[in-house]
């Protein structure tokens, strides 16, 4: 798995992989060989196959493979900020179907939640989000 994240060209600081499975999941077996779920934060406070703390490498993924969950948190490392990167990829089509909003901060929290709300998404709690 090291060799693909340096192909990738993401700093192993920025991204790393995790190999455990969670064994809950949102995924029916038919799709469980391609999912891939993605942590785009500063903490890797929630279960991904990858995560990334900056936008680049963020978009770096994004453009790369088929992410079928985004947990995205406002504050990153570096200039752009969680809403910037949900606005690159809404414009390059590179969302995923789900998506979590994993940010703590209320009112960080709630421009997030607009943003994907106003882009199509579904959510009964605020957190989880399906798109229509």
């Amino acid at each position: 798995m090291a060799e693909w994240v340096d192909a990738l060209g993401c700093d192993p600081s920025f991204c790393e992989f995790e190999s455990r499975r969670s064994p809950l999941s949102v995924f029916d077996n038919a799709t469980k060989d391609r999912t891939m779920r993605v942590s785009l934060s500063k903490r890797a406070c929630y279960h991904a196959d990858i995560y990334c703390s900056d936008s680049n490498t963020a978009k770096k993924i994004l453009k790369k493979h088929y992410i079928s969950l985004l947990a995205v948190d406002f504050y990153l490392n570096g200039r752009e900020n969680g809403r910037a990167v949900l606005e690159w990829a809404k414009t390059k089509h590179l969302l995923p179907r789900y998506i979590v909003v994993t940010e703590s901060d209320r009112t960080k929290r709630a421009a997030l939640a607009e943003q994907l709300i106003a882009g199509g998404y579904l959510t009964a709690d605020e957190t989880t989000f399906i798109r229509q």
